[in-house]
């Protein structure tokens, strides 16, 4: 599980409906990490970082949504079932988690997406837990 996680600690960041994770995971047809469904359970985006220029987006709620992109990569890129965009575009590039691996890519769109579709592309951080350290500097 997912520890409390200082920089998010206050109600600003608590998540009101955590019926709503499972709803729109259901909706993306994957199973993701604990690591993975823990955070979002908890917590409610989006969130910035101080490590990295990405906003990290919440799952369900807001324009965007890890939802609503993952559903535009997946009919724009071909971006398998198994891959979530976790981030708005920053720089030509956003941030993919692999629901089968729990590994997290950083995937510009120059070619580094069909690299991520062909399963050719390296990963940034091998698990969502790993990620998240480096995002929030823990």
């Amino acid at each position: 599980m997912i520890s409390e996680i200082a920089a998010l600690a206050g109600s600003a960041f608590v998540r009101k409906n955590p019926r709503a994770v499972e709803v729109a995971l259901a909706e993306l047809g994957v199973q993701v990490s604990a690591a993975f469904f823990d955070f979002y359970s908890r917590y409610e985006g989006p969130f910035a970082s101080d490590h990295s220029g990405f906003q990290l987006l919440d799952l369900c709620v807001g324009a965007p949504s890890i939802v609503s992109l993952t559903v535009a990569c997946r009919e724009q890129y071909a971006f398998l079932a198994r891959y979530l965009v976790l981030t708005d575009l920053l720089g030509g590039g956003v941030l993919v988690y692999d629901a089968v691996s729990d590994a997290v890519y950083n995937v510009d769109f120059e070619g580094g997406e069909r690299e991520l579709v062909a399963g050719r592309l390296a990963p940034g951080w091998q698990s969502f837990r790993e990620f998240l350290a480096y995002y929030v500097g823990q």
